[in-house]
């Protein structure tokens, strides 16, 4: 890379990273001033009727959601890896 390209790309990661930071800092304070402005909640108490619906459990939804998220990662990466394989045996056979 030459010391041109080098600089243009300290450039563009200085303002992304600018960004990023002004992002960041708006985001502080809509929470900051949100924390600020919304009054705490209050527990539900043990011994109320809505009390029985909370479950301790994590939904089942989650886990399902949660496995689809492992099988596509996994199909992605099973893909990508006989991409590369398919591009190396081509190479090797040059």
């Amino acid at each position: 890379m030459s010391a041109r390209d080098q600089r243009l790309l300290r450039k563009k990661w200085r303002e992304n990273a600018r960004k990023r930071r002004e992002v960041k800092k708006i985001q502080r304070q809509t929470q900051k001033m949100l924390n600020e402005e919304t009054a705490a909640l209050s527990p539900i108490p043990l011994n109320s009727p809505s009390a029985s619906l909370i479950t301790l459990q994590p939904s089942t939804s989650r886990v399902s959601s949660w496995k689809a998220v492992v099988a596509r990662n996994r199909r992605i990466l099973k893909s990508e890896n006989m991409y590369l394989r398919q591009r190396l045996q081509a190479l090797e056979n040059k």
